[in-house]
């Protein structure tokens, strides 16, 4: 509990938003390819071009 609102005292209200906002963003990546396969090919081939 605790722990819970001093982290909230430090972060503020736009600090949570941001934490929400990666979360969805790691969950969107995760979910996309399974609802999407074209996503998935598309996200292969462009890790691909990073490694070389």
């Amino acid at each position: 509990m605790v722990e819970q609102s001093s982290i909230r005292k430090e972060g503020d209200p736009e600090s949570p938003q941001g934490s929400r906002k990666r979360t969805l963003r790691r969950v969107s990546k995760l979910i996309r390819p399974l609802l999407f396969p074209d996503t998935l090919s598309a996200q292969s081939s462009s890790r691909a071009s990073f490694a070389l």
